[in-house]
C-alpha cells in the first residue's frame, strides 16, 4: 500500500521524503485497523484499497499541516 500512498501523494503535488516513511507506516497501519476493525474482517477488502490510500493520504496531508510541517502546498486543490 506504501507504493500507492505514495503514487497518490505525488499525483496531488507532494514529493513524499525518507523522513515520511515511519509516519506513513504508522498511518497506514491505523487505517488498516479501523478499516478491518469497522467491517469484522481480518484484511482490507480489495474494494476498499483505493479509499484506504486516500484515507492515509488525508491523514497525512493533515497531520503535515496541523504541525506546520506543509509549506508552499495548495491544499485547496486538494
Amino acid at each position: 500500500m506504501l507504493d500507492d500512498v505514495v503514487k497518490r501523494l505525488e499525483s496531488l503535488g507532494y514529493t513524499a521524503t525518507e523522513a515520511d516513511a515511519w509516519v506513513l507506516g504508522f498511518i497506514i497501519e491505523k487505517v488498516e485497523n479501523h478499516i478491518k476493525n469497522d467491517c469484522n474482517v481480518s484484511e482490507v477488502p480489495d474494494g476498499l484499497h483505493q479509499i484506504a490510500v486516500d484515507m492515509v493520504v488525508g491523514e497525512f496531508l493533515f497531520q503535515k499541516k496541523s504541525t506546520g510541517q506543509l509549506t508552499g502546498f495548495d491544499m485547496e486543490a486538494v
